[in-house]
């Protein structure tokens, strides 16, 4: 095999490699997780890719120490958590107990459909329900109540979806969902997010109950506003870590998509 030297060499063999076996940016995405644009800006040499696994936080008199799995350490003044369901696990190494589970979710996802069918989101709380038609011309359906193994539960997703299509959105009429997807959302028992510093430097951003990418550019905003300026969004009192236990102080989230 090849030695990849550069951004642009691992970019080019990454290309290589996904025409080799007939893929797609989407489908490469669809299996890894990673967005296409991002896939693109690697495969032409303008983004890198960096991996390292953080496994330890250790605290330091001025600031925080970050060890990686392979023995290697980074220094930070300050240190955000934003790790999903992994927090959890990463803050345990420091004595701090976060209240956020993992939580298994399900998507049923058509063939690509050329014709654009739906727009935007289409959300039915009443009847746990969700559909969407993504760019990649895949159209995207839920039983928001699904859950259990899907080789068994599957029938009686694709069941509920069909009904609700058939009330709400005949234009899917006759739409199929040869797959399911699973995925997991980082939730709370109020399901409103953590968004909190945990230890002096420490802070948490983590346990959206699958509103993280709405929501992801303000939590962004406050969080460096609180780092950089010592300015405390009002906000954060919602989000506090100690919220939990206060008396009366939760406000749960109905709405979970």
């Amino acid at each position: 095999m090849a030695t990849v030297e550069t951004p642009a060499g691992l970019g080019a063999a990454l290309r290589a490699a996904r025409r080799g076996k007939s893929l797609s940016l989407n489908d490469v995405a669809a299996a890894t997780g990673i967005s296409p644009s991002f896939l693109s800006l690697v495969e032409n040499g303008k983004s890198d890719i960096t991996i390292g696994r953080l496994v330890r936080l250790v605290e330091r008199p001025d600031g925080w120490t970050l060890e990686r799995q392979g023995g290697d350490a980074v220094a930070a003044d300050a240190v955000v958590v934003a790790a999903g369901y992994d927090a959890p696990s990463l803050l345990a190494t420091i004595g701090v107990d976060l209240p956020i589970e993992k939580e298994a979710r399900y998507l049923l996802m058509s063939d690509p459909i050329a014709e654009r069918l739906l727009e935007p989101l289409v959300v039915s709380a009443e009847r746990h329900f969700a559909a969407k038609h993504l760019r990649n011309g895949r159209v995207l359906a839920s039983d928001l109540a699904a859950a259990g193994d899907p080789q068994v539960g599957a029938p009686a997703w694709r069941a509920h979806v069909k009904e609700s299509v058939r009330r709400f959105l005949p234009v899917l009429e006759y739409v199929t969902y040869p797959i399911v997807v699973e995925g997991f959302y980082d939730v709370t028992r109020d399901h409103q997010p953590l968004i909190a510093e945990a230890e002096t430097g420490l802070w948490v951003a983590a346990g959206f109950s699958g509103h993280g990418f709405m929501i992801a550019p303000a939590v962004g905003r406050i969080v460096a506003e609180a780092l950089l300026d010592g300015r405390r969004d009002p906000a954060l009192e919602s989000f506090a870590l100690d919220r939990f236990a206060r008396r009366g102080s939760l406000a749960p989230e109905l709405q979970i998509v």
